[in-house]
């Protein structure tokens, strides 16, 4: 089966969902079209198990960003909590 009939299939099935629902479902096949060069490249019987992957790659690839935000994030707090620490211990010091 090639990708084009599945996506095809696929947009038959995202006519049943809520419209909540078919706007995250648009957002996961648009990024998973990113991959459709490789999908076709690997000309194989398993093209819903590539897109499947591909969308999984996607996925992942936001929550290592999301990560790394959260990460900094909570990196920052911490220097903050740090300094404000160190100033009430110079300001203790000097009473």
């Amino acid at each position: 089966m090639n990708a084009e009939r599945i996506i095809t299939e696929l947009l038959r099935y995202k006519k049943a969902l809520r419209s909540e629902q078919q706007a995250l479902f648009d957002e996961l096949l648009k990024r998973s079209m990113n991959h459709l060069g490789t999908i076709s490249y690997a000309n194989s019987m398993h093209t819903w198990a590539l897109l499947l992957l591909s969308i999984l790659l996607e996925q992942e690839q936001r929550i290592k960003k999301l990560e790394h935000v959260v990460n900094r994030y909570l990196s920052k707090k911490e220097q903050d909590r740090r300094v404000a620490e160190n100033e009430n211990d110079e300001y203790a010091s000097n009473l």
